[in-house]
């Protein structure tokens, strides 16, 4: 779908103080959350983002982050909610490759986008 990006980046950007100050709070206690997890493939010239949005905790270690899972680490306060939980991409570009499944749960994010389905 076209501008799917730019609809989950609006989304993104409403929750991002929150996150921030939550993050100043945790790293106190050597953790950092991070809302999205991005893998980056190259094939046959084609260049794609695999994106993954939920709760992801990163601990400091040696000068580097180190993943610490899905689950949040004993001691930390609740962190802010994050209305994307669960939501599983592939971009290029500005274009969004999403499963039927998927979309049916966060079809609000897209909404009077052109969707084609494959």
């Amino acid at each position: 779908m076209r501008g799917g990006y730019s609809a989950i980046r609006e989304v993104l950007d409403r929750i991002k103080e929150e996150i921030y100050l939550y993050n100043s709070e945790a790293s106190k206690r050597g953790y950092y959350l991070k809302p999205v997890h991005k893998v980056y493939r190259t094939t046959g010239g084609l260049r794609r983002i695999y994106e993954y949005y939920g709760r992801y905790w990163w601990r400091k270690g040696d000068g580097k982050l180190i993943y610490a899972g899905a689950k949040k680490p004993r001691g930390l306060p609740q962190p802010p909610l994050n209305p994307l939980e669960g939501l599983s991409v592939i971009r290029e570009g500005d274009d969004v490759i999403i499963r039927c499944d998927v979309y049916e749960r966060f079809k609000w994010v897209f909404e009077g986008l052109a969707v084609e389905r494959a």
